[in-house]
């Protein structure tokens, strides 16, 4: 049974930049006026010594930290693949990998509280070219990384659901 989704309007603008664009419907913004990227990066980094493994069973959905690019960031696990290996995202950037279970790590709880800093987007009042159509679907993401990517915007949220707030 589908759920049934609830969209809440609202009137929120915040200054943004565009961190992962996994295709035209979803991307993933965070607010640049926001300083608790830099306080949960620092208290992970204070504590990098200190973190414990994740033992099993590792449930989906379950917070963890993860290995990115020499580093320890939050990660949420999206679900189990072969061999111990687990599908993550990481809820800070909105970017995915595949990571060995030695690899996971428990979240101390300094950092543990804050709210994910990757916000996930949709295009309000716009439809998107749909994932069967490769060449539109690509010239779509290829448009929007071409016109967002790394460069700051001003996000006004009109609509918010469980899993997107929806964007112009």
């Amino acid at each position: 049974m589908k759920k049934k989704v609830t969209l809440q309007e609202c009137n929120e603008t915040f200054r943004a930049v565009v961190i992962e664009m996994t295709d035209p419907h979803e991307f993933f913004l965070q607010n640049v006026d926001d300083s608790k990227l830099h306080e949960i990066e620092e208290k992970i980094q204070l504590e990098y010594n200190k973190v414990q493994k994740l033992m099993a069973p590792i449930m989906d959905k379950t917070l963890c930290l993860a290995p990115f690019d020499g580093g320890l960031f939050r990660a949420q696990i999206v679900r189990k693949k072969k061999d111990d290996y687990f599908h993550v995202q990481f809820i800070d950037y909105g970017n995915s990998e595949t990571v060995h279970a030695n690899e996971l790590y428990k979240v101390p709880p300094s950092v543990a509280y804050y709210k994910p800093q990757a916000i996930k987007c949709s295009l309000a009042y716009v439809e998107c070219a749909p994932k069967w159509s490769n060449n539109l679907h690509q010239s779509a993401l290829d448009i929007g990384y071409s016109l967002c990517w790394e460069k700051k915007l001003v996000a006004n949220v009109v609509y918010k659901d469980d899993e997107y707030s929806y964007v112009v």
